[in-house]
This record gives C-alpha cells, sequence and structure tokens, in this order.
C-alpha cells in the first residue's frame, strides 16, 4: 500500500479555477470558498525517480523527482510515524539512509569527475550489500575529509537489522529515536558536502545535474512539487 501525502492535484486546480472564472463572470463576485482543494496522493515509483499522483477524483499526474531520494523516503518515514505505524516508519528511515549512503558516495566520485556511466556501473557492484556501501562510504568519505563519515550508533544499526530482518514491531518511542539518529546523521553530512561549494545555490545546482539528472523531456516541475514537499512536512 503506498504512503499517503496530502498535495495539490493540477488537474482539479484547472477545474476549479474555470469555475472560478464563470462565477466571477457571471456574479462579479469572488467565490468565498477558494480555488484549490487538497487532496490524498498516492506515490509510486520513488526509486526510478518519478512519482506518480492520484488524487480523489482519479486524477493521475507524473511528475520528475526534484530532491534527492534520501529526503523524500525520510519524509515518508514520518509520515508512517505520524500515522501510527512504527514498523514501516523504521524501514523507511533505514532506506533513506542508505539512499543517502549512496548520494554521497556519488557527489564525491562526481566531484572527482567520474563520468555518470562510471559510477552507474560502479554502484552496481555494491548495490546489493548494504555493508559494501558503508565501506565505499567510509572509504571515499575518509579520502575526501581526511575524518570519519556520519553514521549511525552501533545500537541503532542492531535496532534496525532486528526490525527489518526479524520483524521486531518497535513502540513509538524508539522508531521515533531511530529517525531521530538518522535525521541527525544525514543533516551532519549534507551540511559538510555544502561546505564543498562557495554558495548553496552552487551545491542545489550540482545535486540537480549530477544527482537527479532530469531528461531532456523530463523537466522538473517544481511549483508542484514544492507542494507536495510542503504538505510532508507536517
Amino acid at each position: 500500500m503506498g504512503m499517503r501525502i496530502p498535495a495539490q492535484c493540477p488537474r482539479c486546480r484547472e477545474v476549479d479555477e474555470r469555475r472560478q472564472s464563470m462565477y466571477e463572470v457571471s456574479s462579479g463576485k469572488r467565490s468565498s470558498s477558494g480555488l484549490v482543494y487538497l487532496h490524498e496522493m498516492d506515490t509510486a515509483d520513488v526509486h526510478s525517480g518519478n512519482l506518480t499522483l492520484r488524487c480523489k477524483q482519479g486524477h493521475t499526474t507524473e511528475v520528475k523527482l526534484p530532491m534527492p531520494e534520501f529526503e523524500l523516503l525520510f519524509d515518508l518515514g514520518c509520515s508512517a510515524l505520524l500515522e501510527g505505524y512504527p514498523l514501516q516508519a523504521v524501514m523507511t528511515f533505514a532506506s533513506s539512509f542508505e539512499r543517502f549512503q549512496e548520494f554521497t558516495c556519488r557527489f564525491l566520485l562526481a566531484r572527482r569527475n567520474v563520468s555518470f556511466e562510471g559510477v552507474d556501473h560502479w554502484w552496481k557492484e555494491v548495490a546489493a550489500q548494504s555493508e559494501r556501501q558503508k565501506g565505499s562510504l567510509l572509504a571515499l568519505w575518509i579520502a575526501e575529509f581526511s575524518r570519519e563519515p556520519p553514521t549511525l550508533p552501533r545500537k541503532q544499526d542492531e535496532f534496525r537489522n532486528k526490525c527489518v530482518h526479524k520483524g521486531r514491531i518497535p513502540p513509538e518511542s524508539e522508531a521515533k529515536a531511530y529517525g531521530e539518529a538518522v535525521l541527525r546523521a544525514e543533516v551532519r553530512g549534507i551540511v559538510t558536502l555544502r561546505n564543498c561549494f562557495n554558495d548553496e545555490l552552487e551545491y542545489d545546482d550540482f545535486v540537480e545535474h549530477h544527482i537527479i539528472r532530469p531528461g531532456e523531456n523530463e523537466p522538473l516541475v517544481v511549483g508542484f512539487m514544492d507542494t507536495v514537499i510542503s504538505g510532508m512536512s507536517r
């Protein structure tokens, strides 16, 4: 079952704007009910970098993900926790941290001018084993910054393994603590990576072109996705 997130359906918005215009023409007034309604959306295909969004009216919209995957997964983990699903929250937080490790490895390799194709080929060799991903991050981070990368405490790794591999259903407090540990590690890492640039816009531009990599026919729908992201941040 897909995660549910509040967002704005562009097709419903079009209908509402047309109705609003007709109302204004016929009455000379603006409707007090507003132009836009929020609908519950399903998210899918996160791992492909695309989102398929569907509102209650059955309208489907496909957009390119304009943010690193680990950020979206962390938000979805928070949504699962708020909705009372601590096990799903832990599994999503764990996926977020794995994708953060991938993001960081790709970032550091791209800064060393390794081609997209080269990075993709290399990542296939480590994608199936989390320990290989962790080792890759450790080596690349130390080579770049001469210190250990942001990692999770051992007890949190053990907690994650019990939930993911043994099916332990954690209490909400432990799921929240795990999410907080993931957040601290990811924020620490991103602050360091941002400091590789002189300006935050340079970092954002780098991420858009070297990490997200929209195709020629896949523009980033930033305006629409801002609504999605702001809805998840509740």
